[in-house]
């Protein structure tokens, strides 16, 4: 009666929740030798969720009112190996009519090849086979090959019906189109590295009067490493990205350029020096910035193994004192305002 306060009150019915979860992997091809060099292995998962709405557990943290089922294909050659993944998703399992209900596909492709692993064995092979070698089957005669990355991902999200008495308009309910690639390629040597990034990713809006609300953003990535000395590291990096908005016919461009060094003068003294720059600005020439940067850090560690300081330390305790400096530049000009 204290509770009740005289209103009348709904009585609370008792309920079960439940969840399940499920993984899966079967190997379809393990350790199957294509030469004497390389092996293939071939794999399939599938994972499994649903968790009941309202569901709540003291056990383990989840989120309530879900279900997934993803289906993951991966499979290796020597070095080189690739996944290809699809997912679908939903929520609202019990199809509330005020409530949005979200419908999510995604597929996936991740692909990372060493070409000069993976050729080698090959060309050997077939020398092998001829009877013939000119000596340079060993790989050196392919180390300039690189090491190349390929992603792309996949993702269309969507309402599966416009709610009743929720607020919705058909603009409002989700419908659009994710997509992201990347692509990379890396040499690495004794001396020097080499590392190239191209990246797009876009949004497809597809809402009834939203379809031109269309993003896109593209970016090239350069980088270089030095070592000039066994304790000297250089490196140079410059990163060039446009966004593009096709709902305000806008399209804004970026550019970093950044130098990195890394002396390390004795073995515990090191002297770190970086600077950068970065540009940005729209092509209508409306608005832009520049930002420039530089730090320098030198430290020093002393530690058992310090000359003259074994006693002080000798309980491998350890100290390191550093001086650091820095200065930041930033300027901003916008016609508009």
């Amino acid at each position: 009666p204290l509770l009740e306060q005289g209103l009348n009150l709904t009585p609370a019915r008792e309920t079960t929740r439940s969840a399940r979860f499920a993984d899966a992997s079967l190997a379809l091809l393990r350790d199957v030798k294509l030469n004497s060099q390389q092996k293939a292995n071939l794999t399939f998962n599938f994972r499994h969720e649903r968790v009941d709405p309202l569901f709540r557990s003291v056990g383990a943290a989840t989120q309530a009112d879900r279900f997934q089922n993803q289906y993951e294909l991966v499979g290796a050659l020597g070095e080189a190996n690739f996944t290809v993944s699809h997912t679908r998703f939903n929520d609202n399992l019990g199809d509330l009519p005020s409530i949005l209900k979200s419908l999510t596909r995604r597929e996936a492709l991740n692909v990372n090849m060493p070409l000069s692993a993976l050729l080698v064995p090959f060309i050997a092979g077939r020398e092998g086979s001829n009877g013939q070698t000119n000596g340079q089957t060993d790989g050196q005669s392919f180390r300039w090959l690189p090491r190349l990355g390929f992603t792309v991902d996949r993702v269309h999200q969507f309402g599966a019906f416009i709610p009743v008495n929720g607020g919705f308009r058909p603009d409002l309910t989700p419908d659009q189109i994710s997509l992201n690639y990347n692509v990379s390629a890396d040499w690495q040597f004794t001396k020097w590295r080499l590392g190239y990034r191209f990246n797009r990713s876009s949004q497809d809006n597809r809402q009834p009067g939203r379809e031109l609300a269309d993003l896109e953003n593209l970016i090239h990535g350069l980088t270089l490493g030095l070592n000039l000395t066994p304790a000297l590291d250089v490196s140079f990096e410059v990163n060039n990205e446009q966004a593009n908005n096709f709902e305000f016919q806008r399209a804004d461009r970026t550019i970093r350029y950044a130098v990195n060094t890394n002396w390390r003068m004795t073995p515990w003294a090191v002297l770190a020096i970086n600077i950068s720059t970065v540009g940005a600005g729209d092509l209508a020439r409306t608005a832009s910035s520049r930002t420039i940067e530089g730090d320098a850090q030198l430290s020093y560690r002393f530690d058992g193994e310090h000359p003259g300081w074994q006693r002080i330390f000798a309980n491998r305790l350890q100290a390191q004192f550093f001086v650091r400096y820095a200065n930041r530049f930033a300027r901003t000009s916008d016609l508009l305002f």
